[in-house]
């Protein structure tokens, strides 16, 4: 009878193995599906920042409302139903934010307020997609300390307006 028992553990525990396998090799596959999904949202994101560079950031050097106009009919070009357009809108409005950003701090007029209206747009799209300020200031090359902290002095200076 031990002989058995010892038998009858000894298939529970390589069972309980097996499951702890197949839970682990699930726990895994949708940690690896999270992972890329998280690289999906960044990679439309810089491809939507590049996009909004490239159409847009010629009318900064003279007017950030010319920039700013031209930033927002790229969003009205973009809906927001699904993953992607909501990443492409992050990516659009982030750049938008990052130019004007620039600009003011080179004392272009206005770009102050081209700051704000994008800070406001790009805010509540990034929380919806979970999307830590790290790894959205690492989709455009440049200074992310300086750039986080600036982002963090303008959301307490000018907190967003209720919607």
């Amino acid at each position: 009878m031990t002989i058995r028992a010892t038998g009858q553990k000894s298939a529970r525990r390589r069972l309980a193995v097996a499951a702890c396998g197949w839970t682990g090799m699930l726990l895994a596959c949708s940690l690896c599906a999270a992972a890329a999904a998280a690289v999906d949202k960044l990679a439309t994101s810089t491809q939507a920042s590049l996009q909004a560079r490239d159409r847009c950031q010629t009318l900064m050097h003279e007017d950030s409302l010319a920039f700013a106009r031209c930033v927002d009919a790229l969003l009205r070009g973009v809906s927001a139903g699904t993953l992607r357009d909501r990443s492409s809108r992050l990516g659009i409005s982030y750049y938008g934010w990052l130019a004007a950003t620039a600009a003011a701090k080179n004392g272009l007029p206005t770009a102050e307020n081209t700051a704000l209206h994008f800070l406001h747009e790009f805010r509540p799209i990034q929380r919806q997609l979970r999307i830590s300020d790290d790894e959205l200031c690492a989709t455009i090359p440049g200074d992310c300390v300086a750039r986080i902290a600036r982002l963090k002095q303008m959301e307490h200076e000018a907190p967003m307006p209720e919607r």
